[in-house]
């Protein structure tokens, strides 16, 4: 039987005072100074963000209209106004999907990581590295001179002992020390030209050292990127790039991510070796842990809303998101949370009525995001604004910031502000020690002195709208002269005839009296086919179509469209046409290295020093670099060199014999390498090439010196029939050979 809880009225009061004491009290404090201030300053710059990002927006929903393949409102209007055809040629988003395509086998599918990690050209080590090594070619060299001075004197003093001007060993041993103090100047200058030489002794080693960190850094700072979901991100953000303004990348952030973790017990009974499946023994092989991970992501682009005078991230942004109850209830007791505030979110918007921002744009995005419904979701999320920002420092000490956190009340001090409603959740100076806020920009077009640039679909709109005029114009003529028009003069006609209706054998009644004036001049039925222009508008749609290709810089050819005729009959044209088409899309990938790929490479790394505090990444001075737009691209076209060398090298006896079989291999081997196989299974190595050869001139020489001995023996004849010498058997006719 279950048991039934009972509560006094004055249990049940007093539980109600509670609540209502702890709402007062959170209201209170949500409505001191520095929180209305910081809530009030929260909102002003979002309103001033919101309305500066408005023609941007507009911009971004045409481009995304674009891509869907459907007109803008007032255009649709227009068309259907005048009716024929509604057809919209989906030529933006061909050459967007090529754009993806391309950028994402540069940079993520290329098999090589698009960044790197490498030595500065002049290394700095930690002072006691330098030490170290200084010492310890000191005393190595000093060493070294000491005792060529020693060998020296020591050969000036066997004259002496033969001549016995010296006789003991005493004397001897004076001699010697008297000739290194006499020597100790020179010793001194020999060192300091020595100290020279050590200069690049130290250097040397400093080089290597740190171009070992660099080995050390570069793998674990891999694995870490791997499972940060940076890959994800980026790929999200070029996807974004080819549509909108800009790609945005949020990171490296620091998460909580529950984890399955091997226990030393799966370990003893190897079950790592096996894989996780299920739970093999009853021990639980794993545990499943919520641990702080690097994390990245790619917010959307409508979303994210810079302040109005905003050059780069760190000058204010604001990130829109879309909490749900159960996130928000994660975050009670969270250090860095109000969770007073945090309750009092819950019980004012946690029941249906969370758009407290009522951005406008919401129901056009959600149709063309394929969400026509998300209004509608009986689950509904709360709006929440995290804003990064500076501040005055007399303003943060006012809302009751501490002075040892705001040591300059004139300086500005970046902070980071979570605000639903009038509510702060979180407010907090901004972690990173140099300011710095997660959020990465790259655009296909950038446009100096602003976060935003433009996308593939802007940079063609007229000839996408003229495509469509085109394709429009010819549906609408193929209709009208696919079939003959009819005239009918209703003089003639007989009163009620219906010249709508048309079959064959159908007999028409005319009277030429009823024509006007009497007496006709014309049949009363005449066909005609209004002409087709059909192919002339082909011709226009074509010219706009490779307008788009010169505008965006990404042809047909380059995604294996049209690639007759021309240059691109032969394999020197194409590759030729592909160097030229790769410029605009280099550029590109400049923008991405510059913008997001450099960056949040290098912040990742700097987190695992300043967060996690992990040794290997402190080892040795080096230096992210983003290689995509040069050693990724340059591996492309080297592709496309190497197989036109091979041709020639194929087809041509000459070149083949100058190479020979192990330059043969070496190509084949470079080319095998390229595509992912493991050329030494496939291509034997150089020097067992150079064997093969070895053996097959030995063998050739072997040949050759048979066949000379051969040549050089006397001659023998030998008989078939009953002669002995050769002038008998030139008379009989017997059969002889010689050899």
């Amino acid at each position: 039987m279950v048991g039934v809880l009972y509560k006094t009225n004055q249990q049940l009061e007093a539980e109600e005072q509670q609540v209502l004491e702890e709402k007062r009290a959170a209201e209170e404090r949500q409505n001191q100074s520095h929180i209305t201030s910081l809530a009030s300053w929260g909102m002003q710059r979002w309103e001033a963000a919101k309305m500066a990002k408005q023609p941007i927006e507009q911009v971004a929903l045409r481009s995304l209209r674009q891509r869907n393949g459907q007109y803008d409102p007032d255009r649709l209007a227009q068309i259907q106004e005048y009716g024929g055809s509604e057809i919209f040629m989906s030529l933006t988003d061909e050459k967007c999907a090529a754009f993806e395509s391309w950028l994402n086998d540069i940079i993520l599918n290329s098999g090589e990581k698009p960044w790197a990690v490498d030595p500065t050209p002049v290394p700095e080590l930690k002072p006691e590295q330098v030490e170290s090594i200084t010492s310890a070619v000191e005393q190595e060299a000093y060493a070294e001179i000491q005792m060529a001075a020693h060998g020296e004197i020591k050969q000036e003093l066997i004259p002496l002992l033969q001549a016995g001007q010296i006789t003991n060993m005493e004397d001897a041993k004076g001699f010697i020390l008297q000739g290194m103090e006499q020597r100790a100047g020179q010793m001194a200058e020999q060192m300091q030209q020595r100290a020279e030489e050590m200069g690049e002794e130290i250097r040397a080693e400093m080089e290597k050292l740190a171009k070992e960190a660099r080995d050390r850094i570069e793998t674990k700072l891999h694995d870490v990127i791997v499972e940060s979901g940076w890959e994800d991100a980026i790929s999200e953000a070029i996807s974004d790039m080819a549509t909108f303004p800009a790609g945005i990348v949020k990171g490296p952030v620091l998460r909580r991510k529950k984890k399955f973790k091997w226990t030393k017990a799966s370990e003893e009974q190897g079950v790592m070796d096996e894989g996780f499946q299920g739970n093999p023994n009853p021990d639980s092989p794993v545990e499943v842990t919520n641990e702080v991970c690097i994390d990245f992501n790619a917010p959307s682009f409508f979303d994210i809303y810079p302040f109005p005078n905003a050059r780069k991230p760190e000058d204010g942004i604001i990130e829109r998101h879309k909490l749900t109850r159960r996130y928000l209830n994660s975050l009670i007791g969270v250090k860095g949370y109000d969770s007073d505030a945090i309750r009092m979110v819950l019980k004012e918007y946690g029941q249906g009525n969370g758009n407290w921002l009522s951005v406008t744009i919401d129901q056009q995005r959600n149709v063309l995001e394929n969400r026509p419904y998300e209004e509608w979701s009986p689950d509904q999320h709360i709006d929440a604004l995290q804003i990064w920002g500076d501040v005055q420092g007399l303003t943060l000490l006012n809302d009751g910031l501490s002075p040892e956190q705001i040591q300059d009340p004139f300086a500005d001090y970046s902070i980071e502000l979570w605000l639903i409603g009038k509510y702060v959740i979180k407010a907090e100076l901004n972690g990173d020690p140099l300011g710095r806020v997660p959020y990465n920009f790259a655009s296909f077009r950038k446009r100096n002195g602003s976060l935003w640039g433009s996308g593939p679909p802007e940079s063609i709109r007229d000839s996408q709208n003229s495509c469509n005029a085109a394709a429009r114009n010819i549906i609408n003529n193929m209709g009208i002269s696919s079939g003959p028009q009819v005239d009918v003069d209703i003089a003639q006609l007989p009163d009620g005839a219906d010249v709508t209706e048309m079959y064959p054998w159908k007999i028409w009644q005319s009277d030429t009296n009823k024509a006007l004036g009497g007496g006709a001049s014309r049949p009363p039925i005449r066909f005609f086919v209004p002409p087709s222009v059909a192919n002339d508008l082909i011709g226009v749609y074509k010219f706009f179509s490779e307008e788009a290709d010169n505008k965006i810089g990404i042809p047909k050819f380059s995604y294996g469209g049209d690639s007759k005729g021309g240059a691109l009959g032969t394999a020197s044209g194409f590759s030729m046409m592909m160097n030229n088409a790769s410029r605009n899309i280099k550029n590109v990938v400049k923008h991405i290295d510059k913008g997001i790929i450099k960056p949040t490479i290098e912040r990742t790394q700097q987190l695992q020093i300043y967060y996690f505090k992990d040794p290997e990444f402190i080892a040795g001075d080096i230096k992210i670099i983003a290689r995509g737009s040069t050693a990724l691209i340059a591996k492309e076209q080297a592709a496309v060199r190497r197989n036109e060398l091979l041709s020639v090298v194929l087809g041509s006896k000459v070149a083949l014999g100058i190479i020979g079989k192990v330059g043969l291999a070496s190509m084949l081997s470079e080319i095998f390498k390229s595509g992912d196989f493991q050329d030494t299974e496939i291509v034997p190595t150089k020097k067992e090439m150079m064997r093969r050869e070895e053996q097959e001139q030995q063998a050739q020489l072997a040949q050759m010196q048979q066949e000379q001995a051969q040549l050089e023996a006397p001659a023998q004849v030998v008989e078939h029939g009953t002669e002995t010498n050769e002038a008998g058997a030139k008379k009989s006719g017997k059969d002889y050979q010689i050899v």
